[in-house]
């Protein structure tokens, strides 16, 4: 199956946290609450791909 357009290049994870979570890096490691967390594609190639996405084309990433 052809996709309608590919992206190469370098894919980051972005982490999506919402809920009551602290604002201070040390306090936060030890942190548990409930949270709703979200891993999205992002980086340049995934803003990319996700607009691509929304304009109905069918995307594929090539990354590493």
């Amino acid at each position: 199956m052809a996709a309608d357009i590919s992206v190469i290049g370098a894919l980051n994870a972005d982490m999506i946290v919402r809920g009551d979570a602290l604002l201070d890096l040390e306090a936060l490691q030890h942190w548990s609450s409930a949270a709703q967390i979200d891993l999205r594609a992002g980086g340049s190639v995934g803003y990319t791909v996700q607009v691509l996405a929304r304009m109905g084309l069918d995307v594929r990433v090539s990354s590493c």
